[in-house]
């Protein structure tokens, strides 16, 4: 899901309702571009992840699911899954990549999404590259949907694409682009815990700029770096500390005895 600058689903569903928009987006992560160098790391962490949660009845909801990449990764490790997207041209490519899950046109933020067919409870529930596209007031909401749609003793995955402090956000900020292109670290795990989410385990990536990834020789250098520093504590922990995509797995938070 691309950035709206914060206007909700809004003009998302617009700007992806042609076929031509969508396969665009697809190519980000196909091509050798710096989102498929990052999406690369995340696709092996997240792979080592999935296998490790608790199944339960092994049901998966992938929301805001674009064109099926995370769909994809859940199949593959055998999670029954359901795509949700609001956005027809996305969901097309979405369906045609991973034939073995369902999709649905759906937007959680409509009073008519506490009936749609995906309300749950899942085992696991996902939403990537979402959260930096709405406001404040919409990401709490987001974060709560998915909350009550995921089983008690479930998983939910979410991550911020522009965590700040971050050699990005340095990098956008000194080309005078606006704040809505970042979202600090703090304020982002803050929301996850009135949510009432518990972070588990952080897969940290993004420690360079686009430009860095860009190129072919560099990037896959860069990401290589990155794989070293993932090996150790101190690695861990400054991949955490200025990586600009933090995907956090957590848990429901469980009320007290």
């Amino acid at each position: 899901m691309e950035r709206n600058r914060n206007t909700g689903w809004a003009n998302y569903s617009k700007h992806f309702s042609s076929d031509d928009a969508a396969a665009a987006y697809n190519d980000l992560y196909t091509a050798e571009t710096a989102d498929s160098r990052v999406w690369t790391r995340q696709q092996r962490a997240l792979a080592d992840v999935l296998v490790r949660i608790p199944r339960g009845d092994n049901s998966a909801l992938d929301y805001a699911c674009g064109t099926g990449r995370i769909s994809n990764l859940l199949t593959e490790v055998d999670w029954s899954v359901i795509g949700v997207d609001s956005s027809q041209a996305m969901l097309r490519l979405a369906q045609e990549r991973v034939p073995d899950a369902r999709f649905v046109d759906g937007n959680m933020l409509e009073p008519s999404a506490i009936d749609d067919e995906w309300l749950g409870p899942h085992m696991l529930t996902t939403a990537i590259r979402l959260f930096l596209n709405v406001d404040e007031i919409h990401r709490a909401k987001l974060l709560e949907g998915l909350r009550l749609r995921t089983n008690a003793v479930g998983t939910v995955i979410v991550n911020n694409h522009g965590s700040s402090p971050s050699l990005r956000a340095l990098s956008l900020r000194m080309r005078g682009d606006q704040d809505s292109n970042v979202l600090a670290s703090r304020q982002f795990e803050r929301m996850l815990e009135l949510s009432g989410l518990e972070v588990g385990r952080v897969l940290s990536s993004g420690l360079w700029t686009r430009q860095v990834y860009r190129m072919s020789r560099v990037g896959r250098f860069a990401i290589w770096i990155e794989d070293q520093l993932d090996s150790n504590s101190f690695g861990k922990w400054v991949l955490r500390r200025f990586g600009s995509d933090q995907l956090y797995v957590c848990t429901i938070r469980q009320p007290h005895a």
